[in-house]
């Protein structure tokens, strides 16, 4: 079966597994040896994890898993179904990105996968190996986090894996808990093509989401009611737009959507409409920068967010029990971990955690600009600084960010520094490596200076403890601190740039992007 007639069978499944013809054929079973030799049919009267027990014309007969196929509809009855992984997500992921990556996964082994709706907009159901039988099957139960702690659900074992959009990096995950980042969600503010804005603050949109700003009129646009396109999890979303008091919530008047393709459809057919969207479902909306109280516009994309540079961007991660105790789960991990999988974050909106390299990035960072808004009299020389010692470099869209006012790594790039390593072993001899570091505003210049100089040979030095003595040789790598160089008023702002707080890796040499 062909990858595009595997997923319309996935997502028909999901849709019409509530409507059986008839609840007297609906019981109707066939068990079939595994050499196909012998076949029994009858009514299924019950399915438990070692057999198959049906209503024959002889009366009941019970037959092992491991020695039948079954086929019919209710070999899959959720009444007394036992999963043997148990997924959780946040977001939209239940439904525009896993049961893509369950097909492929089916695909991949050539396996058979049979999917059903569940409760609550979940789904559960069972991959079986091919030649295989119902007792080896990956039987998977897939369903929304909801606002329980994703952590308490795997230490429980309500949960073999999680997926979390927004959670922090931990300082240690609890014992038997592997934390893995596994890319970005990335969101897009789209309006009607023919909307005049070209960007919006985030405290902006913000307000337009939860009703506090009503008419495009407040936005510098025409006098128009705004129509806000929320999806299902719309408080949820709020999030990522900013700090929420306990009594906001999402706009009530705001109309619902059910998958971000919905959205952009809505947003596109109303000219005083606003959505948020993921990067793969803008279509014909029209998209909007996000600016910064520094008045710099960030538009959404990929390098961008990876990089840490486009606000409306959260980190996706991965939690997971431990493999070796579940065949099923060291399966699926080993999926999530595929480029298969990379692609399908992509697919769904998502930006997957492979390393771009940005040109011209100089331009991006606005200098000028930045340098015209700074008023300290540390401030200037540190942007000629970064012009002299970066021209004619690119940057990497991998960055290592450093808690405030610290040298100490966060615990989700000390986990990623293997994929910049292993990125840095792959560049052509004579490739020259600048580790550029940036320090908080908080303190005295000099404090500052010394602290991003601390920071970018820090990330140095774990990179050449990592990287092979051969290559590491044939690199030109050094590293360099430009101290606190965004103006003071931009550096507690959610929607400038966080350069404050970082690492970034520059490279001279042509290196495909």
């Amino acid at each position: 079966m062909s990858k595009a007639n595997l997923m319309k069978t996935t997502l028909s499944a999901i849709a019409v597994t509530a409507a059986l013809t008839s609840s007297a054929l609906a019981n109707q079973v066939v068990l079939k040896s595994l050499d196909g030799a012998i076949e029994v049919s009858g009514q299924l009267l019950a399915s438990n994890t070692d057999a198959y027990v049906i209503r024959t014309a002889f009366g009941p007969l019970s037959v092992s898993k491991s020695r039948v196929q079954c086929v019919g509809e209710e070999c899959l009855r959720e009444d007394g179904f036992e999963a043997n992984l148990h997924v959780l997500a946040t977001g939209n992921m239940v439904q525009q990105l896993l049961p893509d990556a369950l097909a492929d996964l089916a695909m991949s082994d050539g396996a058979t996968l049979d999917i059903r709706a569940a409760e609550r907009g979940g789904y559960y159901g069972q991959i079986v190996p091919q030649g295989g039988t119902s007792a080896e099957a990956m039987k998977f139960r897939v369903g929304p986090a909801g606002n329980q702690d994703p952590l308490a659900q795997l230490v429980s074992g309500d949960a073999d894996v999680v997926f979390s959009s927004g959670s922090p990096a931990l300082a240690e995950p609890p014992e038997g808990v592997t934390e893995t980042h596994i890319g970005q969600h990335v969101l897009s503010a789209v309006v009607h093509p023919d909307n005049p804005l070209s960007e919006i603050g985030l405290e902006q949109l913000h307000a337009v989401f939860t009703g506090q700003i009503t008419n495009w009129q407040d936005l510098g646009g025409p006098d128009a009611d705004i129509t806000v396109v929320t999806p299902a999890d719309g408080a949820g979303m709020l999030g990522i737009l900013g700090p929420t008091e306990n009594d906001q919530s999402v706009d009530a008047s705001a109309l619902t959507s059910a998958s971000d393709a919905e959205t952009s459809r809505l947003v596109g057919a109303d000219p005083h409409a606003i959505g948020l969207v993921g990067l793969s479902a803008r279509d014909t909306a029209k998209t909007l920068g996000i600016m910064s109280a520094c008045g710099i516009a960030t538009p959404p994309d990929e390098v961008m967010a990876r990089a840490g540079d486009y606000p409306l961007s959260l980190p996706v991660t991965m939690y997971h029990r431990d493999p070796s105790e579940n065949p099923h789960l060291a399966d699926f991990v080993r999926h999530v971990q595929s480029d298969t999988f990379a692609h399908q974050l992509e697919t769904a909106g998502y930006v997957d955690t492979s390393i771009n390299v940005q040109r011209d990035a100089l331009a991006s960072l606005n200098i000028e600009q930045d340098a015209s808004a700074a008023a300290g009299w540390y401030e200037r020389p540190a942007f000629s600084k970064i012009t002299e010692t970066l021209d004619g470099f690119d940057r990497l869209s991998m960055t290592v960010q450093f808690p405030v006012g610290s040298s100490r790594l966060d615990a989700k790039d000390t986990r990623d520094l293997d994929r910049l390593v292993t990125y840095l072993t792959t560049l052509p001899a004579g490739t020259s490596i600048v580790f550029a570091g940036f320090s908080d505003s908080m303190g005295t210049a000099a404090k500052n200076y010394y602290l991003s100089e601390n920071r970018a040979e820090r990330l140095e030095r774990m990179v050449l403890d990592m990287m092979p003595e051969a290559v590491a040789e044939r690199m030109n790598i050094s590293s360099v601190g430009f101290g606190e160089i965004l103006p003071r008023a931009c550096d507690d702002d959610p929607g400038g740039m966080d350069l404050n707080r970082r690492v970034e890796v520059w490279l001279s040499t042509n290196i495909p992007s």
